[in-house]
């Protein structure tokens, strides 16, 4: 049997999320397919974590008890994503269904379920929002152990005594930043001449800016 809705979104992250929850508003039914948690890369690897972490790295006393910081960080992004969670499953119009989707055709999905059973669904409309994933580099003589990306970083005990950062955005810093104030030593690794280059060739690119 398929289950028939007037729209699915594959992704719970901050873009599924407003458009399903706008949809039901509007009256729709709508479902929200999550393979992994409730909020995407936001709330669980990407800026609530990383903001929480600042915070935590800012408060007197953070490099002598980095694990505190972590759990901290950690109870803050799982409080929030518990309350996302719940917010799905309560809204009317809207189920939450905890697996993977494929396609069948345009308007068909195949859902294989958290808990191993498998799901067909449909839609006449298709909101693919299945946000990123982080990239990762080959290099030499560096154990996969070692080797954190923003989906790991945020599961750490507590701050490493060295961390290399490779890139120079505004991301990379805010972490050298923190991560610096936590006690660690920070060495930032990048191909561009200055730090925040994109940032600064936007600025110089956007009308009335100034140099």
């Amino acid at each position: 049997m398929t289950d028939t809705y007037h729209t699915i979104v594959i992704g719970s992250g901050s873009g599924g999320f407003t458009v399903a929850i706008g949809l039901t508003s509007l009256g729709k039914r709508v479902a929200v397919i999550e393979r992994a948690f409730v909020g995407g890369d936001c709330t669980n690897v990407g800026c609530i974590p990383s903001k929480a972490l600042i915070h935590e790295a800012n408060a007197p006393g953070a490099a002598g008890d980095t694990a505190a910081a972590f759990r901290t960080v950690q109870e803050k992004r799982d409080r929030l994503r518990d309350e996302e969670t719940a917010q799905l499953q309560q809204t009317k119009n809207l189920d939450l269904i905890c697996g993977h989707a494929r396609f069948l055709d345009a308007q068909r999905l195949e859902v294989t379920l958290s808990d191993g059973g498998r799901r067909e669904i449909s839609a006449e409309h298709i909101v693919i929002a299945t946000g990123s994933r982080p990239r990762t580099l080959a290099i030499p003589g560096l154990p996969a152990a070692r080797t954190l990306t923003n989906e790991r970083l945020f599961e750490e005990q507590e701050a490493p005594q060295h961390l290399a950062i490779i890139g120079s955005g505004s991301v990379a810093l805010e972490m050298a930043c923190a991560f610096r104030k936590l006690g660690s030593a920070v060495t930032i690794v990048s191909r561009s001449e200055r730090i925040l280059a994109k940032a600064a060739a936007v600025s110089s690119a956007a009308p009335g800016s100034f140099a």
